[in-house]
């Protein structure tokens, strides 16, 4: 199962992804475990939801941080792509420039978390581009938990954001 590191507030998080959740109390515990393509090729319609789960140790053990919720909207990719790549799912970077949305350079999973628009493509073992996506990623709702020192839940901060059904057109 893939996952990567990220330091918050000399917290170091170790981040998973997962397809749903569970419970009716916080914390939420998350469910059905995803490696990084499956939040794309699970995907059954354009659009759709994925969680990441935010787990930092603890002498309790793991405990999940925070649980956050993203939306993300895709759709076909008309730009041009340098496929010089060997078969395998690669990233790049969308930028706007005179009204069209263009590819710029390669980038890993772990910068692709962090940006609102990229392009995502797969190329087949001849070398050539199968599918290509525009994918928009926005947050929908972030919980940040807080734990006493005998790792008993004190807090839950929220926040919830509006989800847009396509893709702005910035």
């Amino acid at each position: 199962m893939y996952s990567f590191m990220e330091l918050v507030g000399g917290v170091k998080f170790t981040i998973y992804f997962f397809g749903s959740f569970s419970g009716s109390f916080h914390p939420y515990t998350p469910t059905y475990p995803l490696d990084f393509n499956e939040i794309y090729e699970s995907r059954k319609s354009n659009q759709g939801p994925y969680y990441q789960g935010w787990y930092a140790e603890t002498k309790h053990g793991p405990q999940l941080g925070r649980f956050i919720k993203y939306w993300l909207i895709r759709r076909a990719f008309e730009g041009e792509i340098n496929e010089n790549e060997k078969l395998g799912t690669y990233y790049r970077r969308l930028e706007k420039e005179n009204g069209k949305w263009t590819a710029k350079d390669a980038i890993t999973p772990e910068i692709v978390l962090k940006q609102k628009h990229y392009l995502r493509y797969v190329v087949n073992k001849e070398g050539k581009v199968d599918s290509a996506y525009h994918i928009y990623s926005t947050l929908m709702y972030r919980y940040i938990y807080t734990y006493n020192e005998n790792g008993v839940l004190t807090n839950v901060d929220n926040e919830s954001y509006e989800t847009p059904s396509e893709i702005p057109d910035l």
